[in-house]
């Protein structure tokens, strides 16, 4: 169900030697539950047409039950499949891989930047969220890195903007980036309006702006 686990032990005094053993008491088990507007926000990213994908340390049940209460779809793969040659894969066929799955868990700080990297190249537009040191260098890959509330100076010093950059810099609480998203989202309608319009006129020498604007719409 998601529980992180803690193992307790004591230690036992070991005679007249003065020294001590370790015995094993019991586990007691930690929820760390996702934040109650998390499930809305997925929500309406994926209304959107936005896809979203888990990238986290935690272990794969944990993360696989953490996607199922957020409304996200739980095919959350293990960390192995992202090694290079892992499977004797191509990269090509691993990038296919990152594309399918729906995320990755006990993941390694390198494998996140490899996760955008893999997505940039099969030409999708990659937002990150982030908060931590290791979350530094996917954040400053993306497209669109988001530096969350309460973020490490790492974090938000490579989201802010720079010259000839396209990181865009928010700190911001988890709620607010379905905002962000949302104008990412219209921008990107509005260019792939503008580029199959620009492809109708230049295929077709022949043509009215009426007819052309409706074919766009659709």
């Amino acid at each position: 169900r998601g529980f992180k686990t803690l193992g307790i032990s004591r230690a036992v005094a070991s005679g007249i030697t003065g020294s001590y053993t370790m015995e094993f008491v019991g586990i007691v088990p930690m929820l760390d539950p996702p934040r109650e507007d998390t499930k809305a926000v997925i929500k309406r990213i994926h209304e959107l047409g936005v896809g979203v994908k888990m990238v986290t340390g935690d272990h794969a049940n944990i993360a696989r039950e953490t996607a199922r209460q957020i409304g996200m779809r739980s095919d959350i793969l293990r960390r192995d499949v992202l090694a290079d040659g892992a499977g004797g894969r191509t990269d090509a066929e691993r990038a296919a891989i990152i594309e399918a799955a729906d995320g990755f868990a006990q993941v390694m700080p390198k494998d996140k930047n490899l996760v955008v990297r893999a997505l940039q190249e099969r030409v999708f537009i990659v937002g990150m969220t982030g908060d931590g040191v290791n979350d530094a260098p996917a954040l400053q890959q993306a497209h669109i890195g988001i530096a969350v509330e309460g973020s490490t100076d790492a974090a938000r010093n490579v989201c802010r903007p720079r010259q000839n950059a396209q990181q865009m810099w928010h700190s911001v609480q988890f709620k607010t980036i379905s905002n962000s998203l949302t104008r990412v989202a219209r921008l990107h309608k509005i260019y792939s309006g503008v580029s199959r319009l620009t492809k109708l006129v230049r295929n077709n020498s022949r043509f009215e702006f009426g007819e052309t604007y409706e074919r766009t719409k659709q």
